[in-house]
């Protein structure tokens, strides 16, 4: 009888670890390592993520030529010495010159081979990826692109904000997204969409339409191509890409169909009033984990927003380290092959990092180029806070 009770409990100890192993290769055992909203935090494997990186659109496009690949690498390399977690960076690139998609549905392979490299590279690091799919602006194609991708096909369309209204525009991107999201990484052998190096998908950078500014074309657009996302990717937490606008709140609420995606919007950093002896604010729609009113009161704060993750640093304290860190981060990727830290972008401290420019913040000039005399304010207090 004991012979029998130990073969029923072995048999049933190989049939659980049998189990484990197949809900780990089909995906949902493996489900905790990918980035998750919880409250008002993400979470990786069930731990708070906390996100200190940076933006370099042209991760892609240098690491697919092998003559240009180093800068990529040592960009990463850089970047993990320093402590980063989080990089954005394309996913696309439309036409023109070694573009991933040459045309509706046609990629480059060695282009996609950039891409796969990045993602592996970033991945031994332990640093995650932000993928943004598609350009609102004329850069590396971009919307324009794809209307006139339609029109070549006999398509009339009356501007580029056509883009988010047209059936066959809708088409070309929900085809670049299931293209994109099913390509197997010929250097990991993992689907993307089952990738826990992506952090997100950004259904596009820095979407707007000019032609309906009450944002019911764009929220449209947002509530469809996020469930499409999702519908490709149930794993993949999906961010919008907006700057973060004021306006009507309703938009920056997550919208029914898509709650499971968890949609997250950036929101700005920006100060409460033009007297530059005010402290900073968040916007009001970003969550506060320390929201009390007379915790905002208190002199010497600043929130940031990274993300659509709110954190409140004070002077002196372990949190204020990590603010510096940051810029730390940056000011040190700018030494990188003529890399330059970009302007103070409206929707968060974000180090928009270019190739080939020297740029003043590379030759010791402002470490944020502020367009005002709000974002020059923003500019002193982020450097001081850099200060060891």
């Amino acid at each position: 009888m004991a012979k029998s009770r130990r073969e029923i409990s072995f048999g049933l100890a190989v049939v659980l670890s049998l189990t484990a192993a197949a809900l780990v290769r089909t995906g949902h055992g493996a489900d905790a390592a990918f980035a998750r909203a919880s409250g008002t935090r993400f979470t990786i494997g069930g731990r708070p993520f906390y996100s200190n990186g940076f933006n370099a659109y042209w991760l892609m496009y240098m690491a697919s030529d092998p003559a240009d690949r180093s800068k990529a690498t040592a960009a990463l390399d850089e970047a993990a010495r320093l402590g980063a977690t989080l990089v954005r960076t394309w996913a696309f690139s439309d036409g023109g010159y070694r573009a991933l998609q040459v045309s509706p549905g046609v990629y480059d392979e060695e282009v996609f081979r950039g891409l796969d490299y990045v993602i592996s590279e970033a991945k031994k690091r332990g640093i995650h990826l932000i993928l943004s799919l598609v350009n609102n602006w004329d850069g590396y194609g971009g919307k324009k692109q794809y209307v006139q991708w339609a029109r070549t096909q006999g398509h009339s369309l009356n501007s580029d904000d056509d883009f988010f209204t047209d059936s066959v525009t809708k088409g070309f991107y929900k085809n670049h997204v299931k293209a994109l999201l099913t390509r197997v990484n010929k250097m990991t052998g993992v689907a993307y969409k089952d990738e826990p190096a992506i952090f997100a998908w950004e259904l596009m950078n820095e979407p707007r339409c000019q032609s309906d500014l009450s944002g019911k074309t764009l929220q449209a657009w947002i509530t469809e191509m996020a469930s499409y996302v999702k519908s490709v990717d149930p794993n993949h937490t999906v961010e919008i890409g907006l700057e973060g606008f004021y306006g009507d709140r309703v938009h920056a609420r997550p919208q029914a169909p898509v709650q499971p995606g968890r949609v997250h919007r950036r929101h700005r950093l920006h100060l409460q009033q033009p007297d530059p002896r005010r402290r900073l604010r968040h916007d009001p729609l970003l969550p506060r984990p320390m929201g009390a009113r007379r915790e905002r009161r208190r002199a010497g704060g600043v929130h940031a927003a990274v993300d659509g993750v709110a954190r409140r640093r004070r002077r002196g304290g372990a949190a204020e380290a990590a603010a510096g860190g940051g810029v730390r981060l940056v000011r040190a990727l700018q030494q990188l092959h003529g890399v330059h830290a970009g302007r103070l972008l409206p929707h968060g401290v974000r180090g928009d990092l270019r190739v080939g420019e020297s740029g003043r913040a590379a030759r010791g000039g402002p470490l944020l180029a502020g367009h005002g005399a709000r974002d020059g304010e923003l500019d002193r207090r982020l450097r001081r806070r850099a200060r060891p």
